[in-house]
């Protein structure tokens, strides 16, 4: 297939950022092999990066001369995903790395999941008058559109309302050690704004100041209060004879100055890739009112389950999809992550290798950016080791908040690391991170678990059924230099800590040097560093 032009440009023009932080078990010997994870930035995100910076700088200009910046920067990432993401663990935990630099401008749209009886968003209680209905796209029959939330409450009487309010869980911590607090004075609330809705009514104390309504019926409405407010309580009016239903789709709670990274986290327990596109119609069309400097999707741990997935449907259906956001919000940079290594109920996923090529295969086939979550955890096989050292839960499906937590930080040290390579006058502080980072890998790597057997040729099985490279590689010029870089051992210092500096595998300096990786680093040796890129 020929590439156009502006294609062959932005082929040409990735730069491959390599960062030595995945842990894998090797099928030879069982041991564990620090290897690369690998983030590729694309033109988008080398523009969304610049963005960024500017969202650093007035951040920063705001902290140090305490008044307001003259040119306020708001960045919009939207993460959207499976229960991985609905639980906001490993979402929350990107979040607060990224606010905690470029600062909080918001968690974006949130969605009452107990409308629709699930769990969550943490720290977001509600009560219903009234009957309402809650739909999600996992839902087996839709009676009203659903949006990008993946969610909605949809009743037929006008006195029904829901009463939203926040409790001290909403509190977060930022990585700064700052709290952010449950009490707001601006929200907007997204609904469905056909010519039969009803319309939204909040109390007294919350003003109308803006509202928009979209051509397919759906919109938002903003409020602002003159008092910090802890919830809100949304009631209904008719203005028209012909109304007869509401659809809520979700809240966003908005600083007054909003600037800093806003963070939507949207997933759907249960949820594949496909349930997005087929069932939630609204969703290119709020991509494109949103417009998010990056967008993330992370599908693929249910597909590796569905013994009737069709690839030959399942891939061109998720690239016809990015064509449609390409075309509503074309500055958008895509990133699309890798499922992570599951056993559910310790059931071998069957299509967890082929479902993460495939999503490989989009990547490169739309010049998108991939990160390798499945190989930052190890690979096949890691979820034993995770299991081991107390970073999952029993049904090794889904992983506890401190398993999570050290996958948002794997990813967000990825994603930092691409920022100061574009930044390259502006770097970003990543000491802390690195540091909490290697001390959650160095405990997997003294902690490993051999792979069953059976597993290792379920997954030679599975790579030969469907067998394209590991990541999405683009050829990079090695590093110049005269002869191997030599490093004398501090106090401390862990094969992975020299490995993560240098941007080489730990499985390189140990084959390079003849150590094993499993041993404790004697304080003075000096290790050779292999040639590597970089």
């Amino acid at each position: 297939m020929k590439l156009n032009m502006k294609r062959l440009f932005f082929s040409m023009a990735l730069l491959l950022i390599t960062i030595p932080i995945a842990a894998q078990l090797s099928d030879n010997n069982s041991i564990i092999n620090l290897q690369r994870n690998e983030i590729q930035e694309s033109i988008k995100l080398k523009k969304a990066f610049k963005k960024l910076h500017n969202v650093y700088q007035n951040n920063q200009f705001q902290n140090l001369k305490n008044i307001k910046s003259p040119g306020d920067t708001l960045f919009s990432i939207m993460h959207i995903g499976d229960s991985h993401v609905q639980g906001d663990y490993f979402s929350g935990e990107i979040r607060i790395q990224l606010q905690s630099i470029f600062g909080n401008a918001g968690r974006g749209i949130l969605f009452p999941y107990a409308l629709a009886k699930s769990f969550g968003p943490k720290g977001v209680s509600v009560k219903q008058t009234g009957i309402w209905t809650g739909l999600k796209t996992m839902s087996g029959s839709l009676t009203e559109p659903i949006g990008v939330s993946g969610y909605c409450a949809t009743t037929h009487s006008p006195y029904s309302q829901i009463q939203v309010s926040l409790t001290e869980k909403f509190r977060e911590e930022n990585a700064l050690g700052v709290f952010s607090t449950p009490e707001f004075q601006k929200i907007k609330v997204w609904h469905s704004t056909d010519n039969q809705s009803f319309k939204p009514q909040l109390d007294s104390e919350w003003r109308l100041i803006d509202s928009f309504t979209h051509q397919d019926g759906w919109g938002f409405s903003t409020y602002e209060s003159s008092s910090l407010l802890q919830g809100f309580n949304l009631a209904l009016s008719i203005t028209d004879g012909i109304q007869n239903h509401f659809v809520f789709y979700g809240f966003e709670i908005l600083p007054v100055h909003q600037k800093g990274v806003v963070y939507h986290h949207l997933g759907v327990v249960g949820s594949q890739f496909t349930h997005l596109i087929n069932k939630a119609p609204h969703t290119i069309a709020q991509i494109g009112q949103i417009k998010p400097d990056i967008l993330i999707f992370s599908f693929g741990t249910n597909e590796a389950y569905n013994g009737k997935l069709d690839t030959a449907v399942y891939t061109p259906a998720i690239m016809n999809f990015i064509d449609e956001i390409i075309k509503v919000s074309p500055n958008t940079a895509i990133i699309f992550t890798t499922a992570p290594d599951t056993r559910s109920n310790n059931r071998i996923p069957p299509l967890q290798v082929k479902v993460n090529n495939q999503l490989r295969r989009i990547a490169m086939d739309k010049n998108l950016t991939l990160y390798d979550l499945n190989e930052a955890m190890g690979g096949w096989g890691s979820m034993y080791t995770w299991y081991q050292n107390k970073l999952t839960l029993s049904d090794k499906l889904h992983f506890n908040k401190v398993g999570y937590a050290l996958q948002g930080q794997l990813f967000s040290l990825s994603l930092l690391h691409a920022y100061n390579r574009v930044n390259n006058y502006d770097q970003v502080d990543l000491d802390s991170l690195t540091f909490k980072v290697s001390q959650g890998m160095d405990m997997l790597s003294m902690n490993r678990i051999n792979v069953p057997q059976e597993e290792n040729i379920a997954s030679d099985t599975a790579i030969k059924l469907d067998s394209v490279a590991p990541y999405v590689v683009v050829p990079r010029a090695p590093r110049h230099r005269e002869g191997d870089i030599v490093h004398v051992v501090k106090h401390g210092e862990t094969l992975y800590r020299i490995a993560l500096h240098y941007h080489v595998s730990v499985a390189a300096i140990a084959k390079k040097n003849k150590i094993n990786i499993r041993k404790k680093l004697k304080y003075g040796i000096k290790l050779k560093i292999p040639e590597t890129m970089h």
